[in-house]
């Protein structure tokens, strides 16, 4: 691969990623909250109950970090802590009828903030977008994970 195609794969993937934090920040400043929640919110929604290190993998924030932020949303309702059924040792996180509630409202208005922010591409991009950069994401774990990298 030449040095300009790797450059300017690594420069378009890091001015897209801006831009889509560009929006979340700005979806976090309308409904007052933090990212971190917001990503903790989220990934209960897509994914369902999950053990604390679990989340702190899936949303990519420290574990040491991940317990104060279980325990603000837990304050504020928006989830509750359960034994695993399978390892009691295990407690899973999972959200509350209103925590449901708060992370489908974010996660509509996420997906309507990304319908606009990429309405203007072309179908056939639209269209590639999705596996191409499923193939980067994957080529990049393996290489990542090769070689020993950490977050």
């Amino acid at each position: 691969m030449e040095n300009r195609q790797v450059q300017s794969i690594y420069v378009n993937l890091i001015k897209a990623s801006q831009n889509v934090q560009k929006g979340l920040f700005e979806i976090c400043r309308e409904e007052n909250i933090k990212v971190n929640d917001f990503l903790v919110l989220g990934a209960l929604y897509q994914w369902g109950a999950q053990s604390i290190l679990s989340i702190s993998k899936n949303v990519l924030i420290k574990s040491g970090s991940m317990t104060n932020i279980i325990d603000e949303l837990e304050k504020k309702e928006l989830i509750y802590r359960t034994p695993s059924k399978e390892d009691r040792r295990v407690i899973l996180i999972d959200l509350t009828e209103e925590g449901y509630k708060q992370a489908e409202k974010l996660y509509n208005a996420e997906l309507e903030m990304f319908a606009r922010m990429f309405e203007k591409a072309s179908k056939k991009t639209l269209d590639n977008a999705p596996s191409e950069l499923r193939e980067l994401r994957d080529v990049s774990d393996a290489f990542v994970e090769e070689n020993g990298f950490k977050y």
